[in-house]
């Protein structure tokens, strides 16, 4: 979703267009909104206002800001990415879709739900 907020136009933007639509389920957890937040404003220096709006929106949109209860401890490198995994194990979730490469991608998928990268996920709307 920082994707989405910071190249308009691009892939990510345009698999926001699809939650937005209601052709796809979004589902975050509060980590993934804060996660949201530090990034827009402290590695792009968007201003606390424009953050906070775009936050709000992904939690609009969201169809559902989970609290996972089960820790998940895959990802070794970068503890943050077992967050994403945890969401998507409390949400239900069949997919998730990211651009890391370093680490979700490789796992091509965790306890059942596939893990595909933009492009992939953006093939599958048009075939």
């Amino acid at each position: 979703m920082v994707a989405a907020y910071n190249w308009p136009g691009g892939m990510a933007d345009h698999a926001y267009l699809l939650v937005r639509r209601g052709a796809v389920e979004l589902h975050v957890s509060t980590f993934i909104l804060e996660e949201i937040h530090r990034i827009l404003g402290g590695k792009f220096g968007w201003e606390e206002d424009r953050v906070g709006r775009a936050v709000a929106q992904v939690r609009r949109l969201a169809a559902g800001v989970h609290e996972p209860e089960e820790s998940v401890d895959v990802i070794e490198d970068d503890p943050t990415d077992n967050r994403i995994l945890e969401c998507a194990l409390v949400a239900g979730a069949r997919t998730i879709v990211t651009g890391d490469k370093k680490h979700l991608l490789p796992l091509g998928s965790f306890r059942g739900v596939s893990i595909v990268g933009l492009r992939d996920f953006l093939t599958s709307f048009t075939d």
